[in-house]
């Protein structure tokens, strides 16, 4: 059966803790209350050995940078959610949830 360019490929980084998906945060959101892009970028330079990244597996990191969970920070395996606390930035940390997968009949569930 003949497949279309690029079908059966993923990128290298697909699925592994540095694919993080990432709202704008306080940086290019105005109803943000913490910043969500230096911490992503924090991640990242933290782990970037890719045979690392492979020996951890795959991990889904999620950051949002306020309620409205535009980084869908409560589905991702690992979350991360910027409160605002007395005008300070703050973060908290969700784990466990899941985004829910066709082929496995996992189905989606939140982190606590």
């Amino acid at each position: 059966m003949a497949r279309g360019p690029g079908a059966g490929f993923r990128h290298a980084q697909c699925r592994l803790l540095t694919n993080i998906i990432c709202c704008p945060g306080g940086d290019f959101c105005s109803l943000a209350n913490a910043k969500s892009i230096p911490v992503a970028e924090a991640i990242q330079q933290r782990f970037d050995d890719l045979d690392y990244l492979h020996d951890i597996g795959e991990i889904d990191l999620n950051i949002s940078g306020c309620m409205n969970a535009c980084g869908h920070h409560h589905v991702g395996h690992i979350g991360i959610l910027g409160v605002d606390k007395s005008g300070e930035e703050w973060y908290q940390i969700e784990v466990g949830g899941n985004q829910g997968e066709v082929r496995s009949g996992r189905g989606a569930s939140l982190g606590r």
